[in-house]
């Protein structure tokens, strides 16, 4: 099935990658661009809209987490819901590069560090251990923190699903143009992959969020999420086609310079004689 994906994936470029030259230049595409933090400050998010809070807030150009409440299982029941309060407040955010192409930061709490990616109205959390020593509660934050249900605005359902359409179309558009700039077969098998595991991943991702079905919040913050992803991808092989191309051109100036010298010298020996 994974292998079917694949080829769908890939099976409406096979023509175009056919037809283009080797050194043909992809049209551009307009940049887009990723959101800020203000969307995400001073408003209570939870995780799938519903577990745990966090409140993030801003002082001069630092931002911090001025309260932070991480949902989990107790250790001895997997089945039982509890939550940590997390010590160490206020706790500044400190910005990280983020290959995404997401604005990011690092949390660096103790015993449970972990990465936020700012997204509209919502923000995206991927850690890797956490292990609270004094707690008996398996804590886990990865996931999408967000607004309940009852705070999602359903007249903005409509205007949502064609944010989640503009953004897959975006996304499709940077996984054909990446195509034609990446050389690499290896590389282009691995985005072609990520592409067709996409949705699936989206969904395992949104399956618990609160309201889901009804307001289409996190399945659109997650496609914007992608197209951000394929977005920062694609400038990044765009920068190293171009260069490539350059480097090309300089070779063959160079080429192109030393055959006429070596002609011109020839044409002085003969003359000479």
């Amino acid at each position: 099935m994974r292998q079917m994906s694949l080829f769908l994936a890939l099976f409406p470029l096979f023509g175009t990658m056919a037809q283009a030259k080797p050194t043909q230049r992809p049209a551009r595409t307009p940049e887009i661009v990723a959101p800020g933090p203000n969307g995400i400050l001073d408003r209570p998010l939870a995780r799938n809209g519903v577990e745990g809070t966090i409140k993030i807030k801003k002082m001069g150009q630092s931002l911090f987490i001025a309260e932070l409440i991480i949902p989990g299982s107790k250790a001895s029941n997997a089945t039982t819901v509890c939550n940590v309060a997390m010590p160490g407040l206020p706790l500044t955010l400190r910005p990280v590069s983020n290959p995404a192409g997401l604005v990011r930061y690092q949390a660096d709490f103790k015993g449970c560090p972990f990465t936020l990616d700012v997204l509209n109205g919502a923000a995206l959390v991927s850690a890797e251990t956490c292990e609270i020593q004094a707690s008996t509660c398996r804590i886990d934050p990865t996931g999408l923190w967000g607004p309940s249900a009852t705070k999602i605005d359903a007249n903005e359902t409509f205007k949502r699903e064609r944010d989640r359409e503009r953004a897959e179309a975006a996304a499709r558009s940077m996984f054909s143009k990446l195509l034609h700039v990446i050389k690499d077969p290896a590389r282009v098998r691995e985005i072609a992959r990520d592409q067709a595991n996409f949705p699936e991943r989206r969904a395992q991702i949104c399956a618990d969020y609160d309201g889901e079905q009804q307001t289409g919040f996190c399945s659109t913050r997650i496609s914007e999420a992608r197209a951000f992803a394929l977005s920062s991808e694609f400038a990044k092989a765009e920068a190293e086609f171009e260069a490539t191309e350059k480097e090309k051109t300089a070779k063959r100036a160079a080429a192109a310079a030393r055959k006429k010298t070596a002609q011109q010298k020839k044409q002085a020996a003969k003359r000479s004689h």
